[in-house]
C-alpha cells in the first residue's frame, strides 16, 4: 500500500512539474523572439557599418 501512495505521490509531483513548464513556455518564447529580433538589428547595424566603411575605401579608391 505504502509503494502505491509513493507512486501516486511520484505521479503527482511530474504533473505538477509539468503544468509549470507548459505555463512558463509563452514566456520563454517572447524573451526569445525578443532575442531574435535583438540579433537581426544588430547584424542589420553591422552590415550598415561594413557598407559605410566600403563606401569610403571605393571613394578613397578614385
Amino acid at each position: 500500500m505504502a509503494g502505491l501512495f509513493i507512486w501516486g505521490s511520484d505521479v503527482e509531483k511530474g504533473i505538477t512539474a509539468n503544468t509549470q513548464a507548459i505555463e512558463h513556455e509563452p514566456a520563454m518564447l517572447a524573451l526569445e523572439q525578443k532575442h531574435i529580433a535583438e540579433f537581426k538589428d544588430e547584424i542589420r547595424t553591422r552590415l550598415q557599418c561594413i557598407d559605410s566603411k566600403l563606401e569610403r575605401l571605393i571613394e578613397r579608391g578614385e
